[in-house]
């Protein structure tokens, strides 16, 4: 996890989705117990490091971190939704109808289903 926290820093998308990888395996349990150190890097003030923290998420896939991807979704920067939605995808098998790069009423609309999803979480 350390390692992963390390390419967020140094914003090493060659190192983020290999160790996110690795991650995976460990059925996100590395990501659960920090989440909280996590979260920082979602609502970083950089575009950059909140696209990766995204990206690794949606790699690790695992539901009880999906409320980050959510959040994600309302995010200033398409490439941040972009990987919000990805993984999102990749987690859920759909995509609710959100494009990253669709309209504001648009993704406000899915982003709406995307919370009632996750409530029922």
């Amino acid at each position: 996890f350390d390692g992963l926290l390390r390419a967020f820093r140094e914003k090493r998308d060659d190192i983020v989705w290999p160790v996110a990888k690795v991650l995976k395996r460990f059925r996100g349990e590395p990501l659960a117990r920090r989440a909280q150190d996590f979260g920082a890097f979602v609502r970083s003030a950089d575009a950059g490091t909140r696209r990766l923290a995204v990206l690794a998420l949606g790699v690790v896939s695992q539901r009880r971190l999906a409320h980050y991807l959510v959040e994600s979704l309302r995010d200033r920067d398409e490439s941040v939704r972009y990987e919000a939605i990805d993984g999102l995808f990749n987690l859920v098998g759909e995509d609710l109808g959100y494009g990253s790069d669709g309209s504001d009423v648009d993704r406000e609309a899915s982003n709406r289903r995307w919370e009632e999803w996750l409530s029922r979480q």
